[in-house]
């Protein structure tokens, strides 16, 4: 049984270096021919998460630094990004600041609370489970290369694009981006407030009354906005930078966002005629008036 549980812990291991491997060769396949650059922020990323997760997260099983680390990530690419960038324009570095602006206050805001709730349900599976939770650290380097990714365009295609003064199109990335921070930074606010004066009830008023989840319309809504300024340099390969937006709405919709709090709170609340109530009337990512009138409990 010992042999058999070492085997599969190795073919697990294996899997995940696998993982991990795969997703090496499709990054470098993806930017080797057109920025060389680019390699060494995917490296960047793989390397500060797999350090992370080497000396602390797998030794002492704790997912307190996943998101700070995420955070830091993102700093340290884009510092990379714009060092190295060979004529740093305008438009990437108005970019470049808003990466850092989100990067600086999610990772903190998020870091905060885990110290203040000791845990983050993602993970109470999978952090005693070597390879699996590697696997999570290594798609947050993939999430932390692949969602700036317009911006590292941008600022390492400046010196051959002929467009490098700001056009209407990224006035409207960065309303874009402006609207959705707001709405992420306020329904993470509102959230917040709600929990202390509320434990254990979920939350239905502010943006919340109108979304179920408006923190993942606004982060989804504010990557659209960089996207679409990034946009401005884009031409034959380089539109992968669409990536961006594309990977941020798959993962929080399918993956790792909605499907794991809608579970979560269905166990908690369903069944509950105020919960299946909100449910039913209220939109699960856009932000839009409740179908009909709210029932009274």
């Amino acid at each position: 049984a010992e042999y058999m549980g070492v085997t599969s812990k190795f073919r697990g291991m294996a899997a995940a270096v696998s993982l991990l491997v795969a997703l090496t060769v499709v990054a470098v396949g993806l930017v080797i021919s057109w920025l060389v650059d680019l390699v060494v922020v995917w490296v960047i990323a793989c390397g500060v998460n797999f350090a992370v997760f080497a000396l602390i997260a797998a030794p002492f099983k704790t997912e307190k630094f996943y998101d700070l680390t995420g955070g830091i990530t993102y700093l340290i690419c884009t510092a990379f990004s714009i060092a190295s960038a060979p004529n740093l324009t305008r438009r990437g570095t108005i970019l470049s600041v808003m990466v850092v602006v989100w990067a600086l206050r999610l990772s903190t805001f998020l870091f905060t609370r885990i110290l203040k709730d000791g845990i983050d349900r993602r993970f109470d599976v999978i952090k005693t489970k070597p390879a699996r939770f590697l696997v999570a650290w290594m798609l947050q380097a993939l999430w932390t290369f692949v969602t700036p990714l317009g911006v590292f365009i941008v600022n390492h295609h400046s010196v051959t694009h002929q467009h490098t003064e700001l056009v209407l199109r990224d006035w409207f990335g960065f309303i874009l981006w402006f609207i959705g921070f707001a709405i992420e930074v306020v329904a993470d606010r509102q959230k917040n407030i709600w929990n202390e004066k509320n434990r254990g009830r979920f939350i239905s008023t502010g943006l919340w009354a109108y979304s179920r989840h408006p923190n993942y319309f606004g982060e989804i809504l504010l990557w659209i906005g960089v996207c679409l300024s990034s946009s401005s340099v884009f031409e034959g390969k380089l539109w992968l930078g669409i990536l961006s937006p594309i990977l941020v709405t798959f993962l929080l919709t399918s993956v790792s966002g909605i499907p794991l709090l809608e579970k979560h709170a269905d166990k908690k609340w369903g069944g509950q005629a105020d919960y299946e109530d909100y449910k039913q009337r209220v939109n699960v990512l856009f932000i839009g008036p409740p179908k009909g009138k709210s029932k009274s409990f």
